[in-house]
C-alpha cells in the first residue's frame, strides 16, 4: 500500500542501549557449582542503537549500532532531519535494506 506524505507522519527514531554481559557462559564443568563474580565494570559491555518505529503498527526497525552514545544520539539527530525533509517514499526507499 502506497501511502503520501512526510516521513515524520509515519516513522519516529529513538535510541535504544544494550548492555551485554560479555564473561557469562552457559559451558561450565557439572562439578562447579558457585562462579565467583568478578569486576562487572570490565564485564558489561553497551552499544547504542538508532531504530526507527512505524507509527502505524510500531514496527521497529534497527538502523545503525554504535559503542559511543554521543555519536548515535548525533546519528538519531541526523534521522530525524531525514524525517522531516523527505517524504514517506524517498525515506522508504533511502532505507530500503534496513527497513522491515
Amino acid at each position: 500500500m502506497k501511502s503520501f506524505g512526510k516521513a515524520e507522519d509515519y516513522y519516529r527514531s529513538r535510541v535504544q542501549s544494550i548492555t551485554v554481559d560479555e564473561t557469562l557462559s552457559i559451558d561450565w564443568p557439572d562439578d562447579v557449582l558457585y562462579r565467583e563474580q568478578g569486576n562487572k565494570n570490565d564485564e558489561l559491555k553497551t552499544a547504542f542503537v538508532v531504530q526507527v518505529v512505524r507509527l502505524d503498527d510500531h514496527k521497529v526497525s534497527d538502523i545503525k549500532n554504535f559503542l559511543d552514545q554521543n555519536e548515535a544520539e548525533e546519528y538519531k539527530a541526523f534521522i530525524l532531519s531525514l524525517l522531516e525533509d523527505l517524504t514517506k517514499n524517498q525515506f522508504e526507499e533511502k532505507f530500503s535494506g534496513k527497513l522491515d
